[in-house]
């Protein structure tokens, strides 16, 4: 409705027409969002066993933070501080590669670990190949 009621403003700039027709027949309201319902604990154990051992914790670990994929993705071991209880987002993964303080300058926050991200966390095997939590998986051959 917005781009109709633009080219209708424009097309009265040009003199083509003497009024804007969208603008009589009043706001156009924003659709309501559906409500996001999230998974229950127990379904996110479901889905943690279903994928196996080798992403259980990555998917524990994102359902207990709430915490967007680009953001997970890019985390590394120093953002974690255990003894707070705390993981440090600082970064986000976009178009092939981390990039510094996510969506905005405000998506840098400290998130509190749960237990049940904590259980998971300690899951993980650690690597000295790399310093992200939850390195990429090769592809399948």
């Amino acid at each position: 409705m917005k781009a109709l009621r633009q080219a209708l403003d424009a097309a009265v700039r040009w003199r083509l027409i003497t009024t804007n027709p969208a603008k009589l027949a009043g706001p156009n309201p924003e659709p309501r969002r559906p409500e996001i319902v999230p998974f229950t604990p127990e379904e996110i154990g479901k889905l943690a066993k279903e994928l196996g051992p080798e992403y259980a914790a990555m998917i524990v670990f994102a359902a207990e933070t709430g915490l967007r994929p680009p953001e997970w993705i890019a985390l590394e071991r120093r953002d974690l501080d255990l003894d707070a209880g705390v993981v440090l987002v600082e970064r986000s993964y976009a178009h092939g590669r981390a990039k510094g303080y996510g969506k905005t300058a405000r998506s840098r926050r400290r998130i509190p670990l749960t237990g049940r991200a904590r259980e998971a966390l300690e899951q993980l095997p650690r690597r000295i190949d790399t310093r992200l939590l939850f390195p990429p998986r090769p592809a399948a051959t």
